[in-house]
């Protein structure tokens, strides 16, 4: 887990300002990499790296990492789980290696096997850059490159000059090379979804490498061109086997994808929450660690909200060194301030990711393994275990003319607003319906009219801008529960959990790995009938059988809680100084601010909605 950064002229030479501009860049990504630092200079391109030690913790694990004669450089933020492997296949192929890095792999095999080539063998979370100056290839060219569910960001402008880039926002912006100026077009998404979504950033001109993308670029700026895509995935129906036989194949998947996930060289840990997928990684985790494994969980006083006991079980079922860490309430309020300057863009979540990875480090570990995907993968999710019946509803209502449903949802709407602003928008995504209409039932922060409130304009006009969480040619070739999980992965998962896990895991230097968004387990789960019809119900059926009799019942026999924190309560003990700090130099309209804060105090609205005015204060206000 590391931090890449790096500038590449197109025409010209590196100049001397930008030369001083990659080291502000580099030391603003510190946090990401405490454990070593390097830059690579060539008369186009300036690479910096910051790196944190995972595998080979030596200094043969130093980046940029070039091939044999220098022509070939390399920076890597990620981890590539089955290099050990193509490790293998490349000394077949007559490589030498100087290092035990994974690293090292992406060295060799993109001379070997192209980038495509490569790009296709790998396995892991990863971004990287590669730097390539052999004659024999032509020109000088760069290559940039995202792992298939976007785990690890890379950000990057460019204009007819230079394309530059870096894992973060904050270390574009410290190089002082960007246009300045927040993106407008951001903030309404943030406020229609909790969070920006890809490929837009806050920035203008700067995006987001689309997930399992590759960005190639010579003489002349680029385009991401996908390698990988989900979409075919959802498409195939499940394989014709027993019940048995798909919780055999799943089993062989899960130990096989968390054994590769547990390759480290420094102490490793798993967030235990006591839940169904955090308890299912401990499990399989402790086949390959039966002795020095360590879980970690959090408690609190609000007993609405403390799984300690079920995740006291799973430690002591699977004979875990188990830590636990109490977060009060005074903690979340002398950390905020910490946890928005680690808050690389806005986002509703990671704040319980923050906390925990702060305890995971003072624990003293660097890697730790998160139940993150398996919601995703498993259907864990209510919208996605519904998503037949709620495609159902929404046919029906597309059933109604348009003259005749939109006046009378906008009447229930209106009468709705005061009382019941979560049904008001959902009535707006009855009023207009599209294939992602199931979704936005669910995902949606406020409606359009909501929106427009907020930020003094009207509705007809943030129609004209309105986010499409989804292509509608692709979506409408999926099954209702395909476009659903299409959509959570292209949208919620991807803006939002991963790019919150990794950066407040990072801003603790502390590396985040998610077993459940391994591609090869994705793609063969979800070619596996899940065996949902079958009683009695059990949730995520697959998951819990496959893990055996041994799993603990208590685990699974029990209403789904989530991984969450007490935050409603402990903002409305601090309301009114949170409101105070949203109304702050806000860019949205007062009025319709205090409004949100209201509702909230009344009971009527998700603590998401007055959360995300502070946090729109914090990143567009004056």
């Amino acid at each position: 887990m590391c931090a890449i950064t790096g500038i590449f002229r197109f025409q010209g030479r590196i100049t001397p300002a930008e030369s001083e501009a990659i080291r502000r860049m580099v030391a603003a990504q510190a946090h990401r990499g405490p454990d070593d630092e390097g830059f690579f200079i060539h008369d186009r391109v300036l690479l910096g790296h910051r790196r944190l030690s995972i595998v080979d913790t030596s200094k043969a694990g130093h980046q940029p990492f070039p091939n044999r004669d220098g022509s070939v450089q390399v920076v890597f933020n990620g981890e590539i789980y089955n290099f050990r492997e193509l490790r293998k296949d490349l000394e077949a192929a007559g490589r030498a290696f100087v290092s035990r890095t994974d690293t090292e792999v992406l060295v060799h095999g993109y001379e070997v096997w192209g980038v495509e080539g490569l790009l296709s063998r790998l396995r892991g979370m990863f971004a990287f850059a590669i730097f390539d100056a052999a004659p024999a290839r032509g020109a000088p060219r760069l290559i940039l490159a995202r792992d298939r569910f976007g785990i690890k960001p890379l950000y990057y402008f460019q204009d007819h000059e230079k394309i530059i880039f870096a894992s973060e926002i904050r270390a574009l912006k410290a190089g002082g090379l960007i246009p300045g100026g927040l993106d407008p077009q951001s903030l309404q998404y943030f406020l229609q979804l909790g969070s920006v979504p890809a490929p837009i950033s806050t920035q203008k001109d700067v995006r987001s490498l689309p997930v399992g993308s590759v960005l190639v670029v010579r003489d002349s700026p680029g385009d991401a061109k996908p390698y990988w895509s989900l979409a075919p995935i959802l498409k195939v129906s499940p394989d014709l086997i027993s019940h048995a036989e798909a919780v055999s194949r799943a089993r062989a998947l899960l130990r096989t994808t968390v054994e590769q996930h547990l390759i480290s060289d420094v102490p490793l840990g798993i967030f235990l929450s006591g839940g169904i997928d955090s308890s299912a990684l401990v499990g399989l985790a402790s086949a390959v660690h039966p002795k020095d494994l360590v879980t970690l969980s959090v408690t609190f006083e609000e007993p609405a909200y403390n799984e300690a006991v079920f995740a006291r079980h799973v430690a002591k079922q699977f004979g875990t060194q188990h830590h636990e860490v109490p977060v009060y309430y005074d903690q979340f309020k002398a950390n905020l301030p910490k946890m928005f300057a680690a808050m690389d863009q806005p986002s509703l979540d990671g704040i319980n990711t923050f906390i925990v990875s702060k305890a995971a480090r003072e624990a003293g570990l660097t890697v730790v393994l998160s139940g993150l995907g398996a919601d995703e993968l498993f259907s864990g999710y209510r919208h996605l275990e519904k998503a037949g019946q709620i495609d159902a509803w929404v046919r029906a209502a597309a059933m109604i003319p348009d003259g005749i449903r939109r006046p009378l949802l906008d009447g229930f709407a209106l009468a709705a607003t005061a009382l019941f602003p979560k049904l008001s928008r959902k009535l707006w995504c009855l009023k207009n319906i599209s294939y992602a209409t199931p979704w936005w039932l669910a995902r949606g922060l406020f409606s359009p009219s909501q929106i427009a409130a907020l930020l003094g304009s009207s509705e007809k006009e943030l129609l004209r801008t309105h986010y499409v969480a989804g292509p509608e040619a692709t979506l409408k070739t999926l099954s209702p529960e395909g476009r659903i999980r299409y959509l959570e992965y292209a949208n919620y998962l991807q803006n939002q959990l991963l790019k919150d896990g990794d950066v407040m895991s990072m801003a603790n230097s502390v590396e985040l790995r998610v077993p459940f968004l391994d591609h090869v387990l994705v793609q063969g789960i979800l070619r596996l009938p899940s065996g949902a019809e079958q009683k009695p119900r059990v949730p995520k059926r697959l998951l819990v059988e496959a893990m055996g009799p041994d799993f603990p019942r208590e685990v699974w026999q029990r209403p789904k809680q989530g991984f969450t924190f007490p935050i409603a309560e402990w903002m409305k003990k601090d309301s009114a100084d949170l409101e105070s700090m949203s109304l702050s130099g806000t860019p949205l309209e007062k009025n319709a601010v205090r409004k949100v804060w209201s509702y909230f105090r009344a009971g009527r609205s998700h603590w998401s909605r007055p959360w995300s005015t502070v946090v729109a204060a914090r990143f567009y206000g004056k």
